[in-house]
């Protein structure tokens, strides 16, 4: 499974941040560590989010019958 994160810098201030299968954010003054953070935690949860429709494991294969 290949999850994609772009990151559009829009200036010096800003970027945008989109992951595959879900939205895409605009953050401002990312120049804290909270801000760091907070961006971060929006990957994190953008990435488990668009995990939500994948199947793993065993139930991810076809069903061979012979």
């Amino acid at each position: 499974m290949n999850i994609t994160v772009s990151i559009l810098l829009l200036d010096g201030d800003n970027m945008t941040i989109s992951v595959d299968g879900y939205q895409a954010r605009t953050f401002s003054h990312v120049d804290t560590n909270a801000k760091i953070n907070e961006v971060c935690e929006y990957i994190k949860d953008s990435i488990l989010m668009s995990m939500n429709e994948v199947t793993f494991g065993k139930k991810s294969l076809s069903e061979v019958k012979g």
